[in-house]
């Protein structure tokens, strides 16, 4: 099996997946950033009763034909409206109400004339100029009558429409399930956070990792635990949790790479990794092997329908290629755009980097203003690679840029680059 490129991977799974059909039927302010499944319509009128849109007197619009500055016309007082108060009376000719913003309009009134282009005295309200028939009211329904297309399918739930759908009246709106991805560790010497470790133990990171991306994805995380070195209850787990109907999707980490149990032969026919040798047995292994570093070992299969995701152990290497490949799958499958991108700044390198011809290699940055200009320090696996990227090196990361291999595969010291800050604090 051919390794293939960045883009070709990112091109299948696509092509792959698809929006969920399963549909949540969901509360509107926790449907933020989530797809709608159905269109939704107006229920009720906006406004749903006509009112005034300014402080201000209801009217006849009739009584100030002849208004004017030298023979004004004078209008009874008979009732003051606010929000929420129903009028008691209509209004008939040479009379008017005192209404404020949003208040019910009184029947028998046509138009509001602004408080401040009239005066007052006693009981009687004094106009000076004509108002025309619909002035300064709100008529039922000219917002959003009922009925009326609000938002379609498909559209994203933003804070504003929490406001349109809650002034309609709507508490619960129908949003593509959020997909359910099951998460596995590999390797007998894992620990999860919590407990004591034991002798040539360590902790598992990339569980805890993978959980917190998933649901900044849009997914819905649940950690399964860690799956042994033994090929025989690698292929039962992943087979069992495919078929479970519980999971949409199957990530798993370690387990990728070239290893002495698949090396042995031991219940292996393929010279697959433990990951991908189960996902070749039990389901359709559609990938093993990429044209980049670090994650060059990704696998990515299926078993029983459902999308497998076999990244390589290594911390950094997981979330380069999860970014890459798994938060595409992800959204795609909750029907959301693609995660915003990064920022970007131009910054000058302090070393020399080179990529192997026909290989995409991403190197980490340290970032560091000095002088008025940025300046990025590669941070470099250490010789022999231990760890692909340790801790320490990794919490010093501010950002990263790649060389493509193909149509540049080496930067001198001093050249400018451009760099993906990952760091949403790095100023």
């Amino acid at each position: 099996m051919g390794k293939m490129s960045v883009e070709e991977l990112q091109n299948r799974i696509l092509e792959d997946l698809g929006v969920l059909a399963q549909v949540d039927d969901t509360p509107v302010p926790e449907a933020v950033g989530r797809c709608l499944a159905e269109n939704v319509h107006a229920p009720i009128n906006v406004p749903v009763f006509t009112r005034s849109a300014v402080d201000g007197y209801a009217i006849k619009s009739r009584d100030t034909e002849i208004a004017s500055r030298e023979e004004p016309v004078m209008l009874d007082i008979i009732e003051k409206v606010t929000t929420g108060v129903v009028p008691r009376q209509r209004i008939q000719s040479g009379q008017a109400t005192l209404v404020t913003t949003g208040a019910m309009l009184p029947r028998g009134a046509d138009a509001v004339v602004l408080v401040e282009n009239v005066s007052a005295r006693g009981q009687q309200v004094i106009i000076s100029d004509r108002v025309k028939k619909g002035e300064h009211v709100s008529v039922a329904g000219e917002d959003l009558g009922t009925g009326e297309a609000v938002l379609p399918k498909g559209h994203i739930v933003r804070l504003v429409d929490v406001a349109a759908l809650s002034a309609l009246g709507i508490s619960r709106i129908p949003v593509v399930r959020r997909p359910k991805v099951a998460i596995f560790s590999t390797g007998d010497e894992l620990v999860s956070p919590g407990h004591p470790l034991g002798p040539a133990q360590v902790y598992d990171a990339n569980a805890y990792l993978l959980e917190a991306a998933v649901r900044e994805s849009g997914g819905d995380a649940e950690r399964l635990g860690t799956i042994p070195d033994r090929v025989e209850q690698v292929e039962m787990l992943l087979s069992d949790t495919a078929q479970s109907g519980r999971f949409d999707l199957i990530v798993t980490t370690g387990g990728t790479g070239a290893s002495l149990l698949v090396l042995e032969g031991r219940d292996v026919e393929n010279i697959h990794d433990l990951i991908p040798g189960a996902i070749a047995k039990m389901g359709q292994l559609k990938s093993h092997g990429l044209l980049m570093v670090p994650g060059k070992p990704t696998a990515y299969g299926e078993i029983a329908g459902v999308p497998v995701f076999a990244l390589p152990g290594w911390p950094y290497s997981v979330i380069m290629t999860f970014q890459l490949f798994v938060a595409p799958a992800i959204r795609k499958m909750a029907g959301l755009p693609p995660l915003g991108a990064f920022r970007e700044v131009r910054a000058r390198l302090t070393q020399e980097l080179m990529a192997e011809e026909g290989m995409r290699k991403y190197f980490q940055l340290s970032l560091k203003r000095e002088n008025g200009e940025i300046w990025a320090k590669p941070l470099l696996a250490p010789r022999p690679p231990s760890a692909a990227r340790t801790i320490h090196q990794m919490l010093q990361g501010t950002g990263y840029f790649f060389l493509d291999g193909v149509s540049r595969t080496h930067v001198r010291e001093g050249e400018w680059v451009q760099v993906v800050v990952d760091d949403p604090g790095w100023q």
